[in-house]
């Protein structure tokens, strides 16, 4: 079990531990005067590090990717970053693409400071962040959206956000909400986790690693770009990519070991395009829809729309090897050619090399009249039929595998 300071004064648990989120130390003291007296050195405490830029993390998970908890600081920065081997300036959150995971648990409160530290003017300066899917209940004021909740945070200014996001669950994601800013790089992934989830018989592995952001990039900023069509650059997976034309930058790995199970949440943050999404040689199961557990459904192809979210199962069940992931956009003359629009799944184990798999053909693609949220009194498992044909058939009239394959 993890531990750390809390804003709370208490300590934190890490959301795999699947544990209350809080462990409120002043309820050790039974008399009023001591409460007090706990609460005011907690705030004096507080304050101290707040003002020596104190911020709250979660631990570095493998791989030193940055997570960052519900109570933080998160600092909008110009650098220049080059994620399919163009280097160009960009607006980031901590100065990372895609911006850092916010991770928090059921129920908790989040205060997330956005400081405006942008100085290149060729791109806009002020900003905004909006939190994708939180339904901000009587906290609208926090939506971060610029022209209908809020005023936009001008540089060398902030923004404190506090809401609660209260029964809201799964995967969700974060960007700039100010023009077309979060073209520019201003955008990453949210992921609210469930200690009582319905779904966890259902895989072994859910952490950092397994978050996965589509992306279309532009090599030009976003105030250059006045009239459609919007065509992008590349396509990257977690952040990395390649384009027509341009170096064989490293793409982006997935790790998995053989017989787990994982549950990847896919997060579209795109700027325009959709992305059909798939994993050669490997089966999805879909357990969550945009932050709503669903009743199970096993794909083989996912069409992820601008802002959509899901949860999918990939059990890990393949021969050792390098398998790659795919993500074509909708955007016309799109390619696998020289490793676009692509990632690598990895076995532990195999060598370090790009994937030799063949893609295709989709038999079971995921289609939103599927969508059936989970009955949570009957905690229901299997798919839906669908109306007047058997249980686990496809359009095409194949048989479904397996649930628990």
């Amino acid at each position: 079990m993890k531990f750390w300071l809390s804003p709370h004064c208490g300590l934190y648990i890490h959301p795999q531990d699947h544990l209350p989120s809080i462990v409120h130390l002043a309820n050790m003291w039974r008399t009023p005067r001591l409460y007090v007296l706990l609460s005011l050195a907690c705030s004096l405490t507080l304050s101290i590090l707040a003002a020596s830029g104190f911020q709250q993390e979660w631990p570095l998970p493998s791989g030193g990717s940055r997570v960052l908890g519900p109570v933080t600081r998160l600092n909008i920065v110009n650098k220049v970053i080059a994620p399919d081997g163009f280097p160009r300036s960009t607006v980031l959150a901590e100065g990372t693409f895609p911006a850092p995971l916010i991770a928090a648990q059921k129920g908790d409160d989040f205060k997330i400071d956005v400081v405006n530290n942008l100085n290149d003017t060729t791109m806009d300066t002020s900003t905004s962040v909006h939190w994708h899917g939180i339904y901000q209940k009587k906290s609208n004021w926090a939506d971060g959206v610029t022209g209908v909740t809020q005023c936009p945070i001008k540089p060398s200014n902030s923004f404190l956000h506090q809401f609660n996001a209260q029964e809201q669950s799964g995967t969700y994601w974060y960007h700039s909400h100010f023009s077309s800013q979060y073209c520019d790089g201003l955008r990453g992934p949210l992921v609210i986790y469930d200690p009582a989830d319905p779904h966890k018989p259902l895989y072994d592995i859910d952490d950092v690693n397994t978050v996965i952001t589509l992306t279309d990039w532009y090599h030009e900023p976003s105030p250059q770009m006045y009239l459609p069509p919007y065509i992008s650059n590349a396509t990257l997976i977690n952040g990395r990519g390649r384009y027509e034309g341009g170096p064989m930058t490293p793409l982006a790995v997935i790790s998995v070991e053989q017989g787990k199970r994982y549950r990847f949440r896919i997060i579209g943050a795109s700027c325009d395009p959709w992305f059909n999404f798939t994993i050669d040689g490997h089966m999805m199961t879909v357990i969550e829809t945009d932050g709503i557990e669903t009743q199970p459904l096993i794909v083989d192809s996912l069409a992820v729309y601008a802002g959509q979210r899901y949860s999918v199962v990939v059990n890990a069940n393949q021969t050792l090897g390098n398998y790659w992931i795919r993500a074509l956009s909708s955007h016309p003359n799109q390619t696998f050619e020289s490793g676009q629009s692509s990632a690598i799944l990895r076995y532990s184990g195999a060598s370090e090399q790009e994937p030799t798999t063949n893609h295709g053909p989709y038999l079971f693609p995921y289609k939103g009249k599927q969508y059936s949220p989970v009955d949570l009194i009957r905690r229901t498992w299997r798919p839906r039929a669908r109306k007047g044909r058997r249980e686990h058939q496809s359009h095409s009239g194949s048989r479904r595998p397996p649930l628990y394959d």
